[in-house]
């Protein structure tokens, strides 16, 4: 494209006259370029990610890339490095070190770092993060450093809005594979990339947009080889009409995987108009949809798939705020144990949505009718419409954030007669009555009944509210890989910044007493307290700002105490962090000298005692 062009002008030394021009190519490159030389080129087109995704590096040799053989000159420089950093290092930490040490420290902990090796490590630390940006770009950064290891260039007509996983390959030869989806009127493209390369392997056209993507799973197509199979659902500008529904990848294999999931298979849609004005059963705010024996017998026989209505749900209020559970978070236990040794069941349904309708922000009210501004909170279940629980939050509107994750939802509101932001949690449990047996969890498979639903259980929903100081425009959540680790709720602050929030402190059943008893102890509960604490080492991105924050994509390491964080908006941010702390790692800068120096002491104190003590012994029964 022919980039807008700045110029100037400028005396050089010999008086001449010089030019130079700052332009601005139309993939979101600056280059300066001074008298026919290209000083300096700056790609800007990471401000305007749309999505993003964390995937693996490729697997290391059996021996480390760019490792000096043993033995070598480089090697024995390695090692006496290393040795070097664990002296400072002690230094450093009994505050013994000198200003040009500690510059010596940091210059080491950088040069002998393995962050920016192009492998991944067995701890699932270093990986790939998948970015597309507005500018048409598909790019691989390490998020080492952030370097850019591969991008490569769509038309921006053709930009992709979404990255998807698409193939992941048991053995470390192959690349795993992610799929760049672009959604237009005319048609959409879904081209699948090469995650550690970016060359295109295949393109998929699809005849229609797509309004919705819905992953239904993985299914193994070759031995080693899982593929992600979704549903590309088009909207038709008839809502009586069932929308149209594309298979991704459209093959033999994802056709009868559909067909065997089809009973369990729903969706749900949101109208744009509802954000806006109340809704009527004409034109519903939420609409699900399932799938019919005709549905499967199309799939059977190649012909197109149409999904079918199934419920639909009108409120009398604008919707505020829609949040769904996350099918693929991991759940580590479907229980919860009091500290009376009772236990609740937690409602862990993946189908529930948190539906918060209410007064939307910047309608104006009159100051002698604020008593009436309420919002309200819904439950509803996705797959059946049933609407399980709702209340009513008094003097509270829009802006709003919702958030769901296990059996815990969260909802933030902006306090009317506050004039203040609350935060209101609710903790949902299975209320059906019955009795918990050990033997028969071991040995009878038919004790616990399936949830359905269709035939949802009793719902007991325990909730509180506390104004918060960091007020969130949305919400994220932590992921580990096997959710043992309590989640920790990553609010995207007004302020550009995300803030980890510790579930503990939105605990609804925190206790409204000062003396806790031994029970309440031992479950960790803390004493209530309306406004939530703020802990400036929660701050995800620390003292900084990611200016324009707009979205946040959390992974999980190899190691269960540890998360992965990317926040991107006209910056860009990556870190790890541990909501339970570093129970199952040391950290990288882990002085194993002082440990072996300590251990050694240690002994040597153990052996001397030893020692005393036998000639103690001997010499009193001389006497």
């Amino acid at each position: 494209d022919a980039p807008p062009v700045v110029v100037g002008t400028f005396q050089m030394k010999d008086n001449s006259d010089g030019f130079r021009a700052l332009l601005v190519w139309g993939d979101e490159r600056i280059s300066l370029v001074q008298q026919g030389v290209t000083v300096w080129v700056r790609d800007e087109s990471l401000a305007g990610v749309q999505s993003s995704l964390f995937t693996e590096l490729p697997a290391s040799k059996d021996t480390a890339v760019d490792a000096p053989p043993p033995g070598s000159p480089e090697a024995r420089q390695d090692f006496a490095q290393f040795v070097q950093m664990q002296i400072l290092s002690a230094k450093v930490q009994f505050q013994f070190a000198k200003p040009e040490e500690i510059k010596e420290y940091a210059e080491l902990r950088g040069a002998l770092s393995k962050r920016t090796t192009p492998t991944r490590d067995s701890r699932g630390f270093r990986k790939l993060i998948m970015v597309a940006t507005e500018a048409g770009k598909v790019a691989a950064l390490h998020n080492g450093d952030g370097h850019t290891v591969w991008s490569r260039p769509f038309p921006r007509a053709l930009a992709p809005q979404q990255l998807l996983q698409w193939q992941l390959f048991h053995d470390l030869t192959h690349a795993p594979r992610v799929a760049a989806l672009h959604s237009g009127g005319s048609g959409s493209i879904l081209t699948v990339l090469d995650a550690h390369t970016g060359a295109a392997l295949e393109e998929i056209r699809l005849p229609g947009r797509v309004d919705k993507l819905v992953g239904i799973g993985t299914v193994s197509i070759t031995e080693g080889v899982e593929q992600s199979v979704y549903l590309a659902v088009e909207l038709s500008q008839n809502p009586v009409e069932a929308p149209r529904v594309t298979l991704l990848p459209d093959t033999p294999v994802a056709r009868e995987f559909f067909v065997a999931q089809q009973r369990s298979l729903f969706f749900w849609t949101e109208s744009a108009a509802a954000h806006t004005a109340p809704s009527t059963p004409e034109a519903p705010a939420l609409q699900g949809y399932g799938f019919d024996g005709a549905a499967a017998q199309a799939a059977l026989s190649g012909a197109p798939i149409h999904a079918v209505r199934t419920w639909s749900l009108a409120f009398s209020q604008p919707l505020l705020a829609v949040a769904a559970r996350d099918p693929k978070e991991p759940t580590h236990s479907s229980v919860k144990v009091l500290g009376d040794r009772s236990i609740k069941y937690r409602y862990l349904n993946l189908n529930t949505l948190v539906v918060v309708t209410g007064m939307a922000p910047g309608v104006w009210v009159d100051p002698d009718e604020q008593d009436s501004i309420q919002a309200t909170i819904h439950i509803v279940d996705s797959a059946s419409g049933h609407v399980l629980h709702h209340q009513l939050q008094p003097y509270a509107r829009g802006p709003a954030a919702a958030v769901i994750t296990d059996n815990l939802a969260a909802v933030q509101l902006w306090d009317v007669s506050a004039a203040r932001f609350a935060l209101t949690s609710l903790e949902l449990f299975d209320a059906t009555p019955r009795e918990f047996s050990v033997l028969d969890a071991l040995f009878n498979p038919n004790a616990t009944q399936p949830v359905t639903s269709f035939n949802p259980p009793p719902l007991e929903v325990i909730r509180a509210s506390f104004f918060t100081r960091t007020p969130a425009r949305s919400f994220g959540v932590t992921r580990t890989r096997a959710g043992i680790t309590s989640k920790q709720l990553l609010a995207r602050t007004i302020y550009d910044q995300v803030y980890a929030i510790d579930p503990r402190y939105i605990d609804p059943r925190r206790p409204k007493k000062t003396k806790l008893s031994a029970q309440e102890m031992e479950e960790r509960l803390l004493p209530y307290q309306d406004t939530l604490p703020v802990n400036s080492l929660s701050f995800v991105t620390y003292d900084k700002q990611v200016l324009g924050l707009r979205g946040t994509v959390a992974a999980a390491s190899r190691l269960e105490s540890t998360s992965l964080i990317f926040n991107w908006g006209v910056d860009l941010q990556y870190t790890r962090i541990s909501p339970a702390k570093g129970f199952d790692t040391l950290d990288d800068d882990f002085n194993y000298g002082l440990l072996l120096t300590a251990l050694l002491v240690l002994s040597t104190a153990s052996l001397l005692a030893h020692f005393y003590t036998k000639s103690t012994s001997l010499a009193s029964k001389w006497k």
